[in-house]
């Protein structure tokens, strides 16, 4: 067996996910997966492919016709360039394992998203940790305290999560900076980055440092259709191709189908509920960052004086309403609130949320 896996525990997330399904009349606040169904439009290309009989292999690098829409929509990537994945989570882990090796520096931002840190200790990574500033924007001091001669690469996800901050250009120009002058990768997460409009971390003079992770799970709602791709320049992305055909020869063709239909209708975000959840915690006397970006809150506990896993569990119990502790991302004192989930569920669950901290 593999003695990495044994410094890997289950996922917290997970775990906390399935407490929560067994509790009655919960509001569920925790996981980024909407409580909204997936397009009509983009069951139905699913359901058009599997009735044409499309049930064979495709490209193992994915349907020509969906990474040529891509392309387009990515501008300055090949269609060569492109890999379609199940996911944003199988792209990371194909990245990892192809373009890092063991004793390799990895520089993540904190809070971070769990599996990051996972994968850095599965693939025996050097994992090199910065902290964000209070804003959740990039402190070009805290990376360079950090950077070693066996960095190689810089792994950011933006927009993030669990904060839900977008980088401004000032940090996207930071991360410019150092990848130039220290000859790292650029690895960007970009699962939430169709949700809304967002600076790009995209630089055409860094093409060959710059890896692209995308999603269609959080823009499209398609977390259950298991869609992604990885986008590359073509000496890297061959190498990330020799991964992808060793985990899976291809992804089913319906889902490719279903995710070219999803280029065609605008993305889902929760703008109104994520305004509505920062307002009530400021009035409630909660300190909150007014992030730009979607499908989070990440707001401080501090002033409780009760650590994230007891707030979460506490809250789970006494009032039914369902968040992660900030110790699952590396960041004590915060709890993560998912805005993906209707308003008027929205508003009960921040009555409740309320009523528990005055309590407190």
């Amino acid at each position: 067996m593999n003695s990495q896996l044994f410094k890997i525990k289950k996922s917290h997330i997970r775990d906390f996910h399935e407490k929560v399904k067994k509790t009655e009349n919960v509001l569920d606040f925790t996981l980024g997966d909407s409580n909204d169904h997936v397009n009509d439009e983009i069951k139905e290309a699913a359901i058009q492919s599997l009735e044409n009989n499309e049930t064979h292999y495709s490209e193992s690098q994915g349907l020509y016709e969906l990474r040529d829409m891509l392309r387009l929509k990515e501008m300055y990537y090949d269609v060569q360039e492109i890999c379609i994945t199940s996911g944003a989570t199988q792209g990371l882990f194909e990245v990892m394992m192809a373009l890092l090796k063991k004793g390799d520096g990895l520089l993540i931002g904190i809070p971070a998203y769990p599996s990051y840190i996972s994968l850095c200790t599965l693939f025996e990574l050097d994992l090199q940790t910065f902290v964000f500033d209070d804003e959740f924007q990039i402190s070009e001091s805290s990376i360079r305290a950090v950077i070693q001669e066996n960095t190689k690469a810089i792994l950011i996800n933006h927009p993030h999560n669990p904060s839900g901050s977008a980088l401004d250009r000032k940090s996207i120009q930071t991360l410019h900076r150092l990848s130039k002058e220290y000859d790292l990768l650029l690895i960007w997460d970009a699962t939430y980055f169709e949700c809304s409009s967002y600076l790009s971390l995209y630089c055409l003079l860094l093409h060959e440092k710059i890896i692209q992770i995308h999603s269609f799970s959080k823009s499209s709602l398609m977390c259950g259709f298991r869609v992604g791709y990885v986008c590359a320049p073509q000496n890297k992305i061959n190498e990330i191709i020799k991964v992808h055909q060793l985990i899976q020869s291809c992804l089913p063709v319906f889902t490719q189908k279903s995710a070219l239909e999803a280029l065609h209708h605008p993305s889902m975000n929760y703008d109104e509920q994520k305004t509505y959840i920062i307002q009530r915690l400021q009035n409630m006397g909660v300190k909150v960052v007014k992030t730009q970006g979607p499908y989070y809150v990440f707001f401080s506990i501090e002033d409780f004086h009760i650590s994230s896993e007891v707030f979460a569990d506490r809250l789970l119990e006494e009032v039914h309403v369902a968040v992660l502790p900030g110790k699952y991302f590396y960041y004590e004192n915060h709890i993560r609130m998912s805005c993906c989930i209707d308003l008027v569920k929205c508003k009960e669950g921040c009555d409740r949320l309320e009523a528990f901290v005055r309590r407190l």
